[in-house]
């Protein structure tokens, strides 16, 4: 028999087969030798065996015009899309029944949106867990394995919680002692609590700074470890004169009320007194923009092996685009109604002294 050109086995076609002509004279299939291309040299195929589990199309398929594959998928492609348009309307039209007109324009509005404002309008959505988990950092639910995701060890990370438990019922005593001027949701929470506690035990800190300050809650944990560590000084800054009940006086803190007109520049100009910064902790507003400024602000004063923090980085996605310009791999802790993120910098203190090694 004179070989056709060229021929092929619908046994070799893709997944998504198009439609194929037949050859109406034909008694078998061809398929390509396993040793040539498939563009040259066909022999015979003698059986559906020989292409098991290749396609659901029968080996006794035979000789595929070539000229018309294209045209086909072509027409193929754009009855699916029509089938896509339909489907579509009328799926609209369903829920414009169930749900009324407001909600469908609503949901609509939003996703015509997104994708033609972009990135814009990104900034400015929450972040979901698939962002967390594409930064490429380590996800926690536990202080324990936060701290050790930082990078201590686990026999450190435990001692100091242990510590901390003792604290946490210092901390309900005093609760129990004062009448708080804010929610208690403004406060962080149990697993951050113990994370903030832990780093400045770990860490030993000369110089930490916070800014959003409510009751005190984490200002009086950090400054409760830099107690016991016998050295280091907290710097916090709020825009509420009410902010830090809590704690009231300590020696080894100081809090500065910025500037609610220009608390931006009020910060800016506070951070320049304040000098290298060891530990950093975001707690204040939490909007994009707000959040970014802080951040660029705080970065560049960062000491070697010190660690950058932020509460509530799944407000707003400024913390993940903050570390991802710069390269950076940040660890999480997903902490009941809230996500904390914190990047530990290169670079080791000595623990003793508060100075940097090499």
């Amino acid at each position: 028999m004179r070989q056709q050109s060229p021929p092929v086995c619908a046994g070799f076609w893709p997944r998504r087969p198009t439609r194929i002509s037949w050859h109406p004279y034909a008694a078998m299939c061809w398929r390509p030798t396993a040793s040539t291309p498939i563009s040259t040299h066909w022999q015979p195929c003698s059986g559906r065996s020989a292409h098991r589990n290749r396609t659901s199309i029968p080996c006794c398929a035979r000789h595929v015009q070539w000229e018309a594959i294209s045209s086909d998928m072509s027409s193929q492609k754009q009855s699916h899309n029509e089938e896509v348009a339909v489907g579509r309307t009328s799926t609209v039209r369903r829920w414009v029944r169930h749900s009324g007109v407001g909600p469908v324009a609503s949901v609509v509005g939003g996703y015509l949106a997104m994708h033609t404002l972009g990135t814009g309008i990104r900034r400015y959505t929450p972040p979901t867990v698939m962002d967390f988990t594409r930064s490429g950092g380590a996800l926690a639910t536990s202080a324990a394995a936060f701290l050790e995701n930082l990078g201590w060890p686990a026999a450190e990370v435990e001692e100091v919680l242990h510590e901390y438990r003792e604290v946490s019922e210092l901390l309900v005593r005093r609760y129990a002692e004062i009448e708080l001027f804010y929610p208690r949701t403004h406060g962080v929470e149990a697993e951050t609590s113990a994370v903030l506690y832990g780093l400045n035990r770990l860490l030993k800190p000369q110089s930490v700074v916070e800014t959003g300050v409510a009751d005190g809650r984490s200002s009086w944990l950090i400054l409760a470890a830099l107690e016991r560590n016998g050295q280091g000084r907290l710097h916090s800054f709020d825009i509420n004169r009410t902010a830090g009940r809590l704690v009231g006086q300590h020696p080894q803190w100081r809090l500065e009320i910025l500037d609610r007109k220009e608390p931006e520049a009020s910060l800016a100009h506070a951070l320049q007194r304040v000098g290298p910064i060891d530990l950093f902790f975001h707690d204040s507003d939490h909007l994009y923009l707000p959040q970014l400024f802080e951040y660029s602000q705080v970065w560049p004063r960062m000491t070697e092996g010190g660690v950058f923090a932020s509460d509530d980085v799944n407000c707003s996605r400024a913390f993940l685009d903050f570390c991802q310009e710069r390269g950076q791999r940040p660890r999480f802790l997903f902490d009941s109604r809230k996500i904390t993120g914190a990047v530990r910098l290169p670079g080791a203190r000595s623990v003793q002294q508060g100075q940097l090694v090499g």
